[in-house]
């Protein structure tokens, strides 16, 4: 399903049915004054004329029991055209309702196809007590999230 939300200028919300894995995490995507939560495995369609830049702003934010960790940038894989900047300082420690901030950024370079994944790695570390016993168990897992940029449309 493809929905365009005219508040959100021209980024374009895809989302695809993935088999990403499930996240503690709450992830908004914005723009302007415009937001819109998205699932982890979402594809964003960013829509820009060839030379121009049309930019995101993705706010995860963490929704577990634990404590996340995060030590590395964003991985953008795919065209060059895409890039995306963490505006936290590395390692990066979340509690819980604690959020991070990651500018994602469209700048084609041709009127083709552009198409990447956005990943970032993250540990998750939970503590369960049961009577005097405490456990701890550590996750990794990553947030993913498809960005594609369609070429221009011709009149």
């Amino acid at each position: 399903m493809t929905s365009r939300s005219s508040g959100l200028a021209a980024v374009l919300f895809a989302f695809a049915a993935t088999a990403a894995a499930q996240i503690p995490f709450q992830l908004l995507v914005s723009q302007s004054n415009s937001a819109i939560n998205v699932q982890n495995g979402a594809s964003l369609t960013f829509v820009s004329a060839v030379g121009q830049s049309q930019t995101a702003q993705l706010t995860a934010t963490y929704t577990g029991t634990g404590q996340v960790v995060i030590s590395q940038t964003p991985n953008v894989f795919g065209s060059s055209a895409f890039t995306a900047t963490l505006a936290n300082k590395l390692p990066v420690t979340l509690s819980p309702g604690g959020s991070i901030s990651i500018t994602i950024n469209f700048t084609p370079t041709s009127a083709t196809l552009s198409s990447s994944q956005l990943n970032l790695p993250y540990v998750e570390t939970v503590s369960t007590t049961t009577g005097t016993t405490t456990s701890t168990t550590s996750t990794a897992n990553v947030i993913t999230l498809g960005l594609q940029g369609p070429p221009p449309r011709l009149p």
